[in-house]
């Protein structure tokens, strides 16, 4: 197997997804869970990356700052763990671009198109725009010309909205409803142009989540592809849904690992990022499951050291087991035949003491994939 890229985009920081995560599981399980997908991204990857779009229009970033995202990921000031990407030459052209675009769609909680932005909002984009211009975060400007790929059919729509009909006429109208929806999306580059066409569409509500979710899919891809990067996805049922092909090649990720991303404390985390950069580098080599499991294993347990009593304890008791058995073994002791119980004894007796079973049930651990989360290779563009 090749080897894994070096640039990685999360499909679960795309600032739609971001609101709609925030808005469905509330504040405080949303931070958790998007913490716990960024340290991982950081853990196998040399680079994440995320839009100017994911950054300032992205409810997660927004509300914990650069300062909250540093102290998250156990990082310093010295290298900042993300690279800002964007379309304008600087993060702060790119967002006074939006500012200045009426019909732009914020996907920000508290941020409406012709209304005045909050102060605290405002504040953060500063913050930000600071750190940029520190030269604390790196801003690289896309290469122009952004396309989305074939435009391909659309996915198939109901007998509902305006096309509502029954029979031959039903199916002809839904027939021509599609026919002018691909026409008027099939130039389109702004997710937020396309989804206004989608909305004035006069579809089924179903119909319009399930459009605009396929349409943002190949948005998404377009963007890793102009990016040079790959995702990372969280969520099978995810940003990404629709556009993931069977060739597209994929590797789990331990449930283990998911689990305690989310619960370790950033000390636990800086010192797991420390500790892997052997794992790192074998996994960046050779990306495959097993790759996948050694970093995991070693990120996992770093921090699960043994206490003093712990160590006594063990300690004790192997030397008593090694005082029997070398009782037993002296010349003539008739203790040592098989049929003697107390030989079995000393004999379990040794491998409760010598074998590691906490470190052999973590792995056993590990041997459990998460049913939804994946890297997902790509590199070759989207299909239609």
């Amino acid at each position: 197997m090749g080897g894994l890229p070096t640039r990685i985009l999360i499909a679960e920081f795309d600032s739609v997804a971001q609101a709609a995560r925030y808005a469905e599981n509330g504040a405080e399980a949303a931070t958790a869970d998007l913490t716990g997908m960024l340290r991982i991204g950081r853990l196998v990857a040399e680079t994440v990356l995320v839009t100017d779009a994911m950054l300032l229009d992205g409810e997660y970033f927004m509300r914990l700052g650069p300062e909250g995202v540093l102290r998250e990921l156990g990082a310093g000031d010295g290298r900042f763990p993300l690279t800002v990407t964007g379309p304008a030459e600087t993060l702060a052209a790119g967002l006074e671009f939006r500012r200045r675009n009426a019909g732009f769609a914020w996907s920000l909680i508290g941020v409406n198109r012709g209304e005045a932005v909050p102060s605290a909002v405002e504040a953060r984009w500063e913050d930000w725009l600071g750190s940029v211009d520190r030269g604390l975060i790196r801003y690289e400007q896309q290469p122009p010309g952004f396309t989305m790929p074939a435009f391909g059919e659309l996915p198939p729509l109901s007998a509902g909205g305006e096309a509502a009909q029954s029979g031959q006429a039903g199916q002809a109208a839904q027939t021509t409803q599609a026919a002018a929806l691909a026409s008027s999306l099939r130039n389109v580059v702004r997710r937020s142009e396309a989804f206004e066409i989608i909305e004035k569409a006069g579809l089924h509500p179903r119909d319009q989540d399930r459009l605009r979710a396929w349409w943002n899919a190949r948005y998404l891809r377009a963007i890793a592809d102009q990016a040079g990067a790959d995702w990372l996805s969280f969520e099978a049922a995810g940003p990404l849904q629709h556009s993931v092909r069977r060739s597209d090649r994929r590797i789990r990720l331990p449930r283990r690992l998911l689990e305690w991303a989310r619960e370790a404390n950033p000390a636990s985390i800086a010192l797991a990022w420390d500790t892997t950069s052997k794992q790192r580098e074998r996994l960046r080599r050779r990306s495959s499951w097993a790759s996948m499991r050694d970093l995991a294993y070693q990120a996992t347990q770093i921090a699960s050291a043994r206490t003093r009593r712990g160590v006594l304890r063990d300690s004790v008791l192997r030397l008593l087991v090694a005082a029997v058995a070398v009782v037993l073994a002296v010349p003539g002791f008739e203790a040592v035949a098989l049929e003697n119980p107390l030989t079995w004894i000393v004999f379990a007796g040794v491998i409760v003491t010598t074998v590691p079973f906490d470190s052999l049930l973590a792995l056993a651990g590990l041997l459990v994939p998460d049913p939804r989360a994946e890297l997902i290779l790509h590199r070759r563009g989207i299909a239609s």
